[in-house]
């Protein structure tokens, strides 16, 4: 492989896309799931700061994220039930999927991704509980 010059978005998927293979094997060896979350660059493409999340996983053997452990330990605070994450609820004729609970977000701590294209929003919980006692 050549030497990287630059961190140009090209280069930085080729690196990314090594940092993934190498962390499924520190994930295998320890039996943890560890994922890439973002990560920051500069511009000019000298560097890049990848996030990770680090977890031991759920109770599924997968990979549990910080919102959805919140969400399963919070519901009840918002009138829903740990049972509702990954439910799908309708507004404004668009399906979303639960995805967990920003408990720090006290105006939309619901978050949830479109079913479609999986895009991330957030919700009020009164909306949210609505949405599913109607879809019951």
């Amino acid at each position: 492989m050549p030497k990287i010059e630059n961190l140009n978005s090209a280069n930085r998927a080729l690196v990314l896309n090594a940092i993934e293979e190498a962390l499924t094997t520190v994930s295998d060896r320890f039996d943890i799931a560890i994922r890439m979350d973002g990560y920051q660059y500069d511009t000019a493409g000298r560097y890049f700061k990848p996030k990770l999340l680090v977890a031991v996983k759920g109770e599924t053997g997968e990979f549990e994220s910080p919102a959805a452990i919140a969400f399963n330990a919070n519901a009840a605070f918002y009138g829903l039930k740990p049972e509702d994450l990954g439910r799908v609820f309708s507004q404004h004729g668009t399906a979303y999927k639960i995805t967990g609970l920003a408990p720090n977000a006290s105006r939309y701590p619901i978050l949830a991704e479109r079913v479609h294209d999986g895009k991330g929003f957030k919700f009020t919980a009164d909306g949210v509980k609505d949405s599913l006692e109607r879809a019951a």
